[in-house]
């Protein structure tokens, strides 16, 4: 098998116990030494080309089919893990834990185990950004918690390394601490909500003072806010004393320029 696995837990085969078992290890044996594709793919491993590894295995497993040993998928999901290729390793693991026995079925396990805790990392690294999307923290513990289950089952039997306790326990402490990140990230979310306050819209409202001068609601709108929406349609009465405010203002400006062009001009005909 591919030599990574020798560092993951990897046990000899019980291949004695049975009758059956040992027919089984013998058809695997004479498989390996027919497949050239195995052959390559143990080759391409050793030379941590993992990519190619992977597909020789796979090309192998598809030329024998059903008759490929279950050991063949362990290390076609070994090497596409280790080629960063997390779903179909995940797929050949999967299978290999449902249909292999002792412990090919507990390296299994631990590499579900491994597969799981790349991937929550993977997306806690996402969640740990300043615009994340708040559920990201939870797909991330819900990743981590499967890496501890896969573990905890891998560390179960007479099989079981102590890899995998190790690794079980640690994904518990990792637990804890996304956890923790996730309540910090909502605390700082919360606050980051509350210190950002609404704009300000007239709402054409008059306040009590205003009230209190006697001024009418349209004419008050009118000269305190001209944006505002008017509360009542304005009366002829009141159009005609607003069309006179505003003629009066602009004579003020009139009278104003004048003034002002005539002091520049007093003061040009000084002797210097």
């Amino acid at each position: 098998m591919a030599q990574l696995g020798a560092r993951m837990m990897r046990r000899p085969h019980p291949m004695a116990r049975t009758r059956k078992a040992l027919a089984a290890g013998f058809v695997a044996i004479a498989a390996l030494l027919s497949s050239d594709g195995w052959l390559r793919g143990e080759r391409a491993f050793a030379k941590a080309d993992y990519a190619a590894a992977a597909a020789a295995f796979a090309e192998a497993i598809e030329q024998e089919g059903d008759r490929a040993p279950i050991e063949w998928r362990y290390d076609h999901a070994l090497a596409s893990f280790a080629a960063g290729s997390l779903d179909v390793a995940s797929d050949s693991a999967t299978r290999v834990a449902q249909q292999a026995e002792g412990a090919l079925r507990q390296q299994a396990l631990h590499l579900l185990g491994s597969i799981e805790w790349k991937r929550s990392e993977a997306i806690a690294a996402m969640a740990m950004q300043v615009e994340a999307e708040p559920f990201l923290f939870d797909q991330a513990i819900e990743r981590m918690a499967r890496a501890r289950s896969n573990w905890v089952d891998a560390a179960i039997g007479e099989d079981a390394a102590e890899e995998s306790v190790r690794n079980a326990e640690r994904a518990l402490q990792r637990l804890e601490q996304l956890r923790e990140q996730k309540a910090e990230k909502d605390r700082q979310r919360k606050a980051a909500g509350a210190k950002q306050k609404p704009m300000a819209v007239p709402d054409g409202k008059d306040s009590g003072e205003e009230k209190q001068g006697g001024a009418k609601d349209g004419e008050k709108d009118m000269q305190d806010n001209p944006l505002a929406p008017l509360q009542q349609e304005l009366s002829r009465e009141q159009v005609d004393r607003m069309f006179e405010k505003l003629e009066q203002r602009d004579r003020e400006k009139l009278q104003l320029r004048r003034s002002l062009r005539a002091q520049r001009s007093t003061s040009a005909e000084r002797d210097w």
